[in-house]
């Protein structure tokens, strides 16, 4: 046997960058369609984009159909948050797995939920003292009251009190549709829904090692298809009125965090199959030609495909589930150890941050859109001098002080008793 096909995939110093590249380039995407959307405000339905892709394929035009191509990705960029919750159940399950197989529900519960919600209250105080900020400096330029200018929070939504407390209290954020779209800070929508996955992780973790990952898989596979199934009968579809019951809460997307915990699974008890079977050129080529099949076809499928819609996530997950096991599973070369990848995988340890950093830039950029100023040189120096940059530069100290930058390894008694080492990227996401 090949001894490089055996060895583990978590290395022994308990450090795996494949993951933390991941979180990065997830974030990296979700910034980006923050940006994209902003500057577009083009929510125009999945398969719009793919349709001009193809258009602009068919007048075999390179140009334009590079440009389809990259606006097709952009609007995928949701698929980042997709990405953060196949990661969450597989890091938790790799720590629970090589801490002994077992999890102390209120120690977890006491943990883990200090490291989401604390994060997300700082996140909402920033928002709040960003619009603050823009007030005081809108009523000195623009003219108005400091309080008119503080309701200001990008192109047509206005704050007020009961948006602020539906933003603060995180719950009523998933009660309405209302809610769901004027809920501030949005882009920390999803903590919502991770906060029901922590909630049912020390249960969903035995159910796991009981069933084995083929048939644990398959049974939230069922529940999500089945209970989106029932969302299309009850309610007519997912994606317009009632996609913020889909989105907020379960057990509509349970699939992405219970397939998230079967790789981890995977990866702890079968390394040395995972190793040989994707350390093949020809079996890489085909899983990520397949992944790409599949994810393209839950990204078409929606409204109009009637009870079909009902699968078209649960396709997302596996494509990106595929592609991202690819990556785990790779062996560290050249191209993980670049800095490029490194500095990937360093914006990834603090990814839950840089969304916190980002929403004050995203408001900032709402205020030079509404002036007239995009596509400006100002307006091109805050984009590429400020708004990425410093986006991931200010979240590397508001992780470190909140507690989210992963922990040194240490040593953690096996199932045997011999000490084994824990994973890299310990933070939320």
């Amino acid at each position: 046997m090949n001894e490089s096909h055996a060895e583990p995939i978590i290395p022994a110093d308990g450090r795996l960058i494949t993951i933390d590249i991941l979180r990065g380039l997830a974030i990296l995407w979700v910034i980006v369609i923050h940006l994209w959307q902003t500057r577009t405000y083009d929510v125009a339905a999945r398969h719009v984009y793919y349709e001009r892709f193809v258009d602009r394929i068919r007048e075999a035009a390179p140009l334009p159909a590079l440009t389809a191509l990259f606006e097709v990705i952009f609007r995928m960029g949701d698929h980042g948050v997709t990405m953060f919750m196949i990661l969450s159940g597989l890091s938790l399950t790799v720590t629970a797995l090589r801490r002994g197989g077992s999890v102390r529900a209120w120690s977890f519960y006491s943990s883990r939920l200090r490291r989401l919600l604390i994060p997300y209250w700082v996140g909402w105080a920033l928002f709040m003292i960003t619009l603050a900020l823009l007030a005081v400096y809108r009523a000195q330029v623009d003219g108005a009251s400091i309080g008119d200018n503080f309701q200001f929070i990008g192109l047509s939504r206005v704050m007020s009190r009961d948006i602020a407390i539906e933003g603060l209290l995180i719950v009523p954020r998933g009660l309405s549709l209302q809610n769901a779209i004027e809920a501030q800070p949005p882009a920390l929508w999803f903590v919502l829904l991770l906060l029901q996955y922590y909630l049912l992780f020390p249960l969903l973790l035995p159910l796991l090692k009981r069933l084995k990952p083929l048939a644990f898989s398959a049974l939230l596979l069922a529940i999500s298809i089945g209970s989106s199934l029932w969302m299309i009968w009850a309610q007519g579809d997912i994606d317009r009125a009632h996609g913020y019951i889909w989105s907020d809460w379960l057990p509509f997307r349970i699939f992405e965090f219970g397939l998230g915990m079967a790789l981890g699974y995977a990866l702890i008890h079968y390394p040395g199959q995972l190793r040989r079977t994707l350390s093949r050129p020809l079996v890489i080529i085909s899983v990520v030609v397949a992944a790409l099949a599949l994810h393209t076809t839950g990204s078409w499928l929606d409204f109009r495909n009637g009870y079909w819609n009902a699968v078209a996530y649960s396709l997302i997950v596996l494509g990106l589930s595929a592609i991202m096991l690819t990556v785990i599973c790779a062996r560290p070369g050249f191209t993980l150890s670049s800095a490029p990848a490194r500095l990937v995988a360093w914006v990834g340890t603090m990814s839950y941050a840089a969304l916190i950093t980002n929403e004050s830039f995203r408001i900032l950029n709402y205020y030079f859109i509404t002036k007239g100023w995009l596509y400006s040189a100002g307006w091109w120096y805050f984009i590429v001098v400020l708004y990425v940059p410093l986006t991931v530069i200010l979240a590397y100290p508001l992780a470190a002080v909140l507690g989210l930058m992963p922990k040194p390894p240490r040593a953690a008694a096996g199932p045997s008793g011999a000490p084994v080492p824990l994973p890299a990227g310990r933070q939320v996401l």
